[in-house]
């Protein structure tokens, strides 16, 4: 009996790659507007901003589910904090409707992800990198910060 395995080979994707290209983009991140919405009973939850985009999707043929990252900071040395996020999209407009209202969303910028979606959930979710912050401190910043611990 001959067992026969079929590999499949892909490409791995290179974090630091990934987020030195995103970080390149950031000045290009769009400020996204609020939206409110609620079907039924049902009403997005916060801290659920995937979920949220796929169940709206799923019922509104006319909106399309847009994934990517928003930039929450940018500190003075430049580096900037990504966090993973989903918006929708409804005629070339990004909307958010996880964040609780304007201000909030007024707090960040939004870039798209740049490739597949199986892309973005192995960096997001497979890949540990809900957030991260961009570019990484050196080895020489960690030795050298002063942490303050926890009362």
């Amino acid at each position: 009996m001959t067992r026969v395995t079929r590999l499949v080979y892909m490409v791995p994707l290179n974090i630091e790659t990934y987020f030195q290209s995103l970080y390149a983009r950031r000045h290009s991140a769009a400020r996204i507007r609020h939206r409110s919405v609620s079907i039924g009973d049902w009403v997005p939850e916060r801290n659920r901003c995937h979920a949220n985009v796929d169940h709206f999707v799923k019922l509104n043929q006319c909106s399309k589910a847009v994934r990517g990252w928003m930039i929450i900071s940018e500190d003075a040395n430049g580096r900037c904090w990504f966090e993973a996020h989903s918006v929708i999209e409804e005629q070339g407009e990004l909307l958010d409707i996880t964040l609780p209202d304007q201000a909030a969303c007024n707090l960040i910028r939004f870039l798209r992800h740049v490739g597949t979606e199986e892309e973005f959930w192995k960096i997001a979710i497979d890949g540990g990198h809900r957030q991260m912050l961009y570019p990484p401190l050196t080895h020489q910043e960690l030795r050298n910060a002063d942490f303050e611990e926890d009362d």
